[in-house]
C-alpha cells in the first residue's frame, strides 16, 4: 500500500509540474502573440483535440487493459498480435482523421494560414502515437514512464523554446506557434519511445496465430470506450470551438486565458482524485458503504474549500491578475472568468461523483449525464455566444457543468446508495 501511495504522489507531482508549465506556456504565448493570433492558435488546438479523437478511436483504453492482462499471464504471443492490431488500427484511423482535417480546411480555409494545416496534421500524428505509446507503458504498470513524456517533457520543451524566443524579442503568428508546438510534441514522442524501448518485454513472432474473433473483440471494445473519452474531450473543447465559429479570434484568445485561470478552481479536486479513486473501488467491492460515503464527503469538502478560496480571489482580484499577467487586453475576460469560477465551484462542490460512478461500474450513468450536459452546452452556446461573445461561452459551459454534476450527484444517491452532500442539515 505504501508503494502505491508513493506512486500516486509521484504521479500527482508530475501532473502539478505539467499544469504549471502549461499555464506558464499560455502566459508566454500571450506575450509573444496578439490576442487575435493567440485566439486563432487556441481555436486550432481545440479543433485538433477533437479531430484527434478518430485517430486513436479507443485504442489506448483497450491497450491499457489488454497489455496488463497479457503481461500478467505471460502471453507474449497474444501481446505481439495486440501490438499489431493497435498499429494497423491507428494507421487506419489516422488516415480517417487526416481526411476530416482536410475537409475542415476546405470548408473553413480562412482559419488556416499557409502551411498550418500541414503542421496540424503533424501534431495530430505525433499526439496519436504518444497516446498509444503511453497506454502501452501504463498497461505494463510503468505509470511514471507512461505519463512523464506528455505531462512533463512536452510542456518543458515548449517552455524552453518560448523563453528563448521571448528573450530574443521575437513575435509569433499562428503558424509559427503551431510549429514550435509540433517540435515539442515530436521531442516528447522520441523520449516516450526511448522509455517504451527500455520497459517493453521482448516480443518474438509467435508460431501460432490467434483467432480473428480476438481482433474483432478488441475493435468492439474500443468503440464504446472511444465514445466516452470522446464526449469528455468534446465537453472540454466545445466552448473554444463554438466561440471560434460564432465569434472572432480575439474573443477566443481572451476567453481561453479566462478559461485557463478558471481551471485553478478545481485544482484541488484534480490532485485529490487519483488518491481517492482506488479507495472508491475498494470500499464499493467490499460493501463498505459507510467508509465510502465518509471518503466521498471528506474529499468533496476539501475540494470545495480550495475551490471557494480560489473563486473569492478571482472575484476580488481577477481583473488585476488578468491584466498583470497576460496584458491589459485580456482584462476584458474578467466577467467570463467570474462565471467560469462559479461553474467550476459547483463542479467541486459535488465532489468526484463522476469518478465514483466509474469506479463502481456505473459508467452508463456517467455517459447519460455527459450527453445531456453536452447538449445543454451546445444549445446555450448557440443562443448566447452571438449576443454575449466570450461571456456567453462561459455561461453555456457553466450551465453544462451544473446540469452534468447535479445529474451525477443524484445518480450517486440512487445507484450507489450514499449521500455525497458536503453539507448535512439535521
Amino acid at each position: 500500500m505504501m508503494g502505491l501511495m508513493r506512486l500516486f504522489s509521484l504521479s500527482a507531482y508530475i501532473k502539478i509540474i505539467g499544469l504549471g508549465l502549461g499555464f506558464l506556456n499560455t502566459v508566454l504565448l500571450t506575450r509573444l502573440m496578439t490576442a487575435k493570433e493567440f485566439g486563432s492558435y487556441s481555436f486550432i488546438i481545440s479543433m485538433l483535440a477533437i479531430l484527434s479523437l478518430p485517430a486513436v478511436m479507443g485504442v489506448p483504453e483497450v491497450l491499457i487493459r489488454e497489455v496488463s492482462k497479457y503481461t500478467s499471464l505471460k502471453e507474449h504471443g497474444s501481446l505481439f498480435y495486440l501490438m499489431r492490431w493497435a498499429f494497423f488500427s491507428m494507421l487506419f484511423t489516422l488516415i480517417l482523421s487526416c481526411t476530416v482535417l482536410l475537409l475542415c480546411w476546405y470548408f473553413f480555409g480562412e482559419r488556416f494560414q499557409g502551411w498550418s494545416v500541414v503542421v496540424v496534421m503533424a501534431i495530430m500524428i505525433f499526439s496519436s502515437v504518444n497516446a498509444v505509446r503511453s497506454a502501452i507503458l501504463l498497461g505494463l504498470k510503468k505509470v511514471i514512464a507512461g505519463q512523464v513524456s506528455e505531462l512533463a517533457v512536452k510542456p518543458l520543451a515548449l517552455f524552453i523554446m518560448l523563453i528563448v524566443l521571448l528573450i530574443n524579442g521575437a513575435e509569433l503568428n499562428e503558424v509559427e506557434a503551431l510549429i514550435w508546438t509540433a517540435l515539442a510534441t515530436m521531442l516528447s514522442m522520441f523520449v516516450g519511445f526511448v522509455l517504451l524501448w527500455r520497459n517493453m518485454p521482448k516480443l518474438n513472432f509467435p508460431k501460432k496465430s490467434i483467432s480473428a474473433d480476438l481482433y474483432l473483440s478488441w475493435s468492439r471494445s474500443a468503440l464504446p470506450l472511444a465514445l466516452i473519452s470522446g464526449l469528455y474531450v468534446l465537453n472540454q473543447q466545445l466552448d473554444i470551438v463554438m466561440l471560434g465559429v460564432l465569434s472572432g479570434d480575439a474573443d477566443v484568445g481572451i476567453y481561453k486565458v479566462a478559461s485557463q485561470m478558471g481551471f485553478f478552481v478545481i485544482f484541488g479536486q484534480q490532485l485529490i482524485r487519483p488518491v481517492v479513486a482506488p479507495r472508491f473501488s475498494e470500499y464499493w467491492s467490499r460493501g463498505k458503504l459507510y467508509d465510502l460515503e465518509k471518503i466521498v464527503v471528506f474529499s468533496g469538502r476539501v475540494s470545495f474549500a480550495i475551490a471557494a478560496l480560489v473563486t473569492v480571489i478571482m472575484i476580488v482580484g481577477g481583473e488585476f491578475i488578468l491584466s498583470c499577467i497576460f496584458g491589459d487586453e485580456y482584462a476584458k475576460g474578467y466577467a467570463a472568468l467570474v462565471v467560469i469560477c462559479i461553474g467550476q465551484m459547483i463542479n467541486a462542490a459535488t465532489g468526484s461523483v463522476g469518478n465514483l460512478l466509474n469506479m463502481c461500474g456505473k459508467e452508463l450513468q456517467s455517459l447519460k449525464a455527459l450527453v445531456i450536459g453536452l447538449v445543454v452546452n451546445v444549445l446555450a452556446s448557440v443562443v448566447l455566444i452571438p449576443i454575449l461573445g466570450g461571456l456567453g461561452a462561459a455561461i453555456g459551459t457553466s450551465l453544462s457543468l451544473g446540469v452534468w454534476n447535479l445529474m451525477l450527484w443524484f445518480s450517486v444517491k440512487k445507484n450507489i446508495g450514499i449521500n455525497p452532500a458536503i453539507v448535512r442539515v439535521k
